[in-house]
C-alpha cells in the first residue's frame, strides 16, 4: 500500500458504475416510454430529472474520486465527509427526483404501499434511521465493514437505505403515503439532529483511538489520528446540524408562506361576502 495521495486519481469500481448507470437507466425509462404509454403524466419534469441526474453524479463522486481514497486509505474525517454526502445529500436529492405519479405507479405493488407507509411514521423512521447511524459506528463493526470491500459495499448500501427511512416522512409525494403537517416535520427534524450530534460528540471528545482500521494507515498534512478522529466526529456533529437546521428553515417558511395565502384567501372571501350583503 502507497502512502501517497493523489487528488486526481478516481478509482474504476465496476459496481458503482454499473449501479449509478442502471440507477439513471432506469429513471429515464419510467419518465418517457413508462409514462408515454400507460399516460401517466403530460409531461417531464426537468426539474426532477434534474435532481435524480445530480443524486447520481453525487454518489458517483463520493464513492469514486478522491473523497473515496481518502476515507479508505488514510482519513477518518473523510470517511464521515463521504458518509454525509451519501445520507444528507443524495437521498434526499432521489427522493425529490421522483416526480409523485412515478411514486403512484410503483405503490400500484401492495407490499412497497404498505413498507412506504410504515416509513412514513415519524416514530418508526427516527428509531430505524438511527439504529442503522448508531449500528455502523460501534467500533468493530465500523473496523470489520472497511476490512473487506463488499462489506463496505454492504454498509454503504444500509446507509443509504437508512437515509431513504430518515427523509420519506419529510420529502415522500404520494397520494398513497400521508405526509406529515409542517410542525410535526420540524420537531422530526429537531429530534434527528440529536442521535447524530450524540455520536458525533463521543467521537470527538473521545481521549483514544475508536477505530483501529487507521491506526497502522499513512497520515496525511500532519494530522495525528486523534486529530483526524476529532474531526471526523466535528464534521459528523456540525455541517449534519446544518442541514437539518437548514430543512427546518425551509419548512418553516413554506409553513409561514401557506398560512398567509390561506389569510389572504379567507380574507378575500370575506370582503367578497360582505359585498354581496350590500348588494
Amino acid at each position: 500500500m502507497t502512502d501517497q495521495f493523489s487528488w486526481t486519481e478516481w478509482h474504476l469500481h465496476f459496481e458503482i458504475i454499473i449501479g449509478v448507470l442502471l440507477l439513471q437507466a432506469l429513471y429515464i425509462y419510467a419518465i418517457i416510454p413508462l409514462r408515454e404509454k400507460y399516460s401517466l403524466a403530460s409531461e417531464i419534469d426537468n426539474r426532477r430529472l434534474f435532481y435524480f441526474t445530480l443524486a447520481n453524479i453525487i454518489v458517483y463522486i463520493a464513492l469514486t474520486s478522491f473523497i473515496h481514497e481518502l476515507a479508505d486509505r488514510f482519513l477518518f474525517s473523510a470517511h464521515m465527509t463521504q458518509h454525509l454526502l451519501l445520507i444528507l445529500v443524495s437521498i434526499p436529492l432521489y427522493i425529490k427526483g421522483v416526480p409523485p405519479w412515478l411514486w403512484t405507479w410503483i405503490f400500484q405493488l401492495k407490499i412497497l404501499r404498505v413498507i412506504f407507509r410504515i416509513f412514513a411514521n415519524p416514530i418508526i423512521a427516527f428509531f430505524l434511521s438511527n439504529i442503522v447511524i448508531f449500528g455502523f459506528h460501534v467500533p468493530w463493526v465500523y473496523d470489520l465493514s472497511l476490512s473487506n470491500h463488499w462489506l463496505h459495499i454492504v454498509e454503504h448500501l444500509v446507509f443509504m437505505f437508512g437515509a431513504l427511512v430518515l427523509w420519506w416522512p419529510l420529502l415522500g409525494a404520494s397520494a398513497q403515503v400521508q405526509r406529515l403537517g409542517y410542525p410535526i416535520r420540524i420537531i422530526y427534524l429537531f429530534f434527528q439532529t440529536l442521535p447524530m450530534g450524540f455520536v458525533g460528540a463521543a467521537i470527538t471528545f473521545s481521549r483514544g483511538e475508536i477505530y483501529h482500521w487507521y491506526s497502522d494507515l499513512p497520515v496525511l498534512w500532519g494530522l495525528s489520528r486523534i486529530e483526524d478522529q476529532q474531526i471526523g466526529g466535528l464534521i459528523m456533529k456540525i455541517p449534519g446540524a446544518f442541514v437539518f437546521f437548514l430543512f427546518m428553515g425551509i419548512i418553516f417558511f413554506q409553513w409561514y408562506t401557506e398560512s398567509e395565502r390561506n389569510n389572504s384567501s379567507d380574507s378575500l372571501e370575506e370582503l367578497v361576502g360582505q359585498k354581496e350583503k350590500l348588494t
